[in-house]
């Protein structure tokens, strides 16, 4: 930070020396010593004066770039499946899951660099039939582990809520859980201003064709969706199923032990407000 020059006063660039005054004719002796330690002074209270108002910012450490894809990072052939311990029961499930990921491989394009979308074709023809006492082996023919970079990896997780649920209503499960409603649409063009987005907003249109915004939860609370149809699975505590929805995903447990998995639809078009809002 520089400092304005001051424009009066002693400063470090000139020093002031003492004029004689008075009327002797004898000439007066001028000592250099207070000329120097005005000239001191100036320098010195010029140096405080920046030490008060300056600060000293400390040097930025720019972390280092890294590699913008997994490839780019390096890639290490890794253990062979077989070594990895997995399960048959995990291996299973893991079969299952990739069955129905299979679609979204075949058309994705792998920001990760690492696989192109035809290198998931004979893994995911074989999938079809192959029987899940056999997943283990499966794996161990269609996959490889890979090492990325030094190995090491930062992991995130997301929370999902297991509550009680139903798929059908049953005494102590009087929570209706809806899927998403068909008179939930966006405006026409002309029957309501857009978004700022640009998107047309949602809601529904009444019983005389108006767009009007679609119901609040209050009333979907106090019944109007009932009757519908609409009634995917039944919660047991409504408290539990507002967090759940908030989430956006989560899991209904049954009395028996089964589960279901329930996941993010849509939205109302009505503004989101806290529970304690």
């Amino acid at each position: 930070m520089r400092s304005r020059r001051s424009t009066s006063g002693p400063s470090a660039d000139t020093c002031v020396r003492p004029i004689p005054t008075g009327c002797s004719k004898k000439p007066t002796r001028v000592d250099p010593l207070p000329a120097a330690r005005a000239c001191g002074l100036a320098a010195l209270a010029f140096l405080l004066f920046l030490s008060a108002c300056g600060r000293i910012i400390p040097e930025t450490r720019i972390p280092p770039i890294g590699a913008g894809t997994a490839l780019g990072a390096g890639l290490q052939y890794g253990p062979p499946v077989t070594r990895l311990g997995l399960s048959g029961a995990d291996a299973g499930a893991a079969l299952a899951s990739f069955r129905e990921s299979c679609p979204k491989l075949l058309a994705r394009d792998d920001a990760s660099g690492l696989t192109r979308n035809g290198d998931w074709k004979p893994a995911c023809d074989a999938a079809r039939a192959w029987s899940s006492a056999g997943s283990q082996d499966f794996f161990a023919r269609y996959f490889e582990t890979a090492r990325i970079g030094d190995g090491k990896a930062f992991v995130t997780g997301y929370y999902e809520p297991e509550i009680a649920g139903v798929r059908h209503r049953q005494p102590g499960f009087d929570v209706p859980v809806y899927g998403l409603p068909p008179d939930l649409v966006r405006a026409r063009p002309g029957d309501a201003p857009p978004l700022a987005s640009g998107r047309q907003p949602l809601g529904r249109y009444d019983a005389n064709g108006q767009f009007v915004p679609y119901w609040e939860r209050a009333d979907i609370e106090d019944g109007a969706l009932m009757g519908k149809g609409l009634e995917i699975a039944w919660a047991a505590d409504p408290v539990e199923f507002f967090f759940l929805q908030v989430q956006g995903s989560g899991r209904l447990r049954a009395p028996d032990g089964s589960v279901m998995r329930i996941g993010y639809a849509g939205q109302s078009g009505q503004p989101y407000t806290g529970i304690g809002g």
